[in-house]
């Protein structure tokens, strides 16, 4: 119940609440948009203050009122997708880190025999660089 009531700002995070009121101003009087009709990712802000990753898709309604306009906000956590892209490229990093760490040229190539990846070591024997080994 304390939510309703209030003004959307208190939930914009990554520094736009201050703004949100502007940008909605700004919709309002040129039809001009950042966010209404599209997908973004940004931050949120819970009421502790902590932000998170989420999705949001606005559109205007039709209120079926005359002048009163009216939008919908659809919201979707993307924490768990964050916290899963991250892990990702941690491992990434590690198997990276693992296969430089050979003192012996490793290459892995593809079907077509297109090399798709290499290690330091094949860069320092054929002097060529990581770059020009992947075209």
């Amino acid at each position: 119940q304390e939510f309703l009531g209030r003004n959307i700002s208190i939930i914009c995070g990554g520094g736009h609440g201050a703004h949100h009121d502007k940008y909605l101003q700004r919709y309002l009087e040129t039809g001009e948009t950042g966010v209404i009709g599209k997908n973004r990712e940004l931050m949120a802000r819970r009421k502790d203050g902590s932000e998170f990753p989420i999705s949001l898709g606005v559109v205007e309604v039709d209120s079926f009122d005359g002048d009163a306009r009216l939008f919908t906000g659809y919201v979707h956590d993307l924490s768990g997708q964050k916290q899963r892209e991250e892990t990702i490229r941690v491992r990434e990093r590690l198997l990276e880190g693992i296969l430089n760490a050979s003192l012996d040229p490793l290459f892995q190539i593809n079907q077509r025999g297109i090399i798709q990846t290499c290690n330091s070591a094949a860069t320092k024997l054929f002097g060529w660089t990581h770059d020009e080994f992947l075209g």
